[in-house]
């Protein structure tokens, strides 16, 4: 997607593909997090103990969309 952009920007790719490419990959991915999901349901509901719940605070949340979200985030070793 962002390769698609850039290109869109100077001007090696036209803007009017851009929306035939990028809506594809993030209905793509939104597909893909469903099936995983329903796929682990199970798995999730044994590990936190109870149907429904999820364990850690607002801010564990918040830290794990911030690093899957950034280009920039390392993992220290």
């Amino acid at each position: 997607m962002q390769v698609n952009l850039c290109m869109a920007v100077f001007g090696d790719f036209p803007w009017k593909k851009v929306p035939e490419y990028v809506l594809p990959k993030i209905i793509g991915a939104w597909l893909e997090a469903i099936i995983v999901f329903a796929n682990y349901f199970h798995a999730i509901n044994i590990f936190e103990g109870q149907k429904g719940r999820r364990t850690g605070t607002s801010q564990d949340r918040l830290t794990f969309c911030y690093l899957c979200s950034s280009s920039r985030a390392t993992v220290a070793a």
